[in-house]
């Protein structure tokens, strides 16, 4: 009789450690799940990555503009809507000068790919439709998204007419 009683004791300790663990296990992986996407949060703002996004009208064709997380950005998003006209320089690249200037942070780039969307100062917007290096530092705003489509519309003009929106 006490072999029994000691049996279905052990038996209910086990199956109590058992129901413990795997309750530990789940809590555990719910924690780790939580921690990755809490990182890789972190990963994306560290690097600009944001949803953010701005529309871009050129000669009446829509384009998306992914944008990076800043303060330019913001302050950019601040004044939209936006119609300007931009004018080509050097066979690469459309400019405009805005009547006022907004924060910049102007790093060194390196390397320009078409679609970059910059500022060059605190108030000069430059929109880019050729790949090469530059010695020059510009305040990262954005990456047009559908880059084969821009490049289309932007050979086509010297000057573009260009509103800016959310």
């Amino acid at each position: 009789m006490k072999k029994r009683i000691i049996c279905l004791t052990m038996g209910f300790l086990l199956m109590g450690c058992q129901n413990d663990e795997s309750l530990f296990n789940q809590q555990n992986h719910h924690t780790r799940s939580s921690q990755r996407e809490i990182v890789s949060d972190y990963k994306e703002k560290e690097r600009g990555i944001s949803n953010m996004e701005m529309i871009m009208t050129i000669n009446n064709q829509d384009f998306t503009v992914l944008l990076e997380q800043n303060e330019t950005t913001e302050a950019l998003i601040e004044k939209l809507p936006m119609t300007i006209t931009m004018k080509d320089l050097n066979a690469n690249e459309k400019y405009y000068y805005m009547d006022n200037s907004i924060p910049a942070n102007a790093q060194p780039i390196e390397r320009i790919k078409a679609g970059d969307f910059m500022l060059f100062g605190d108030d000069c917007l430059v929109l880019f439709y050729e790949n090469f290096s530059t010695s020059y530092t510009y305040t990262r705003l954005g990456q047009i998204e559908d880059v084969e489509s821009f490049l289309k519309m932007i050979h086509q003009n010297k000057t573009i007419d260009v509103t800016l929106h959310e």
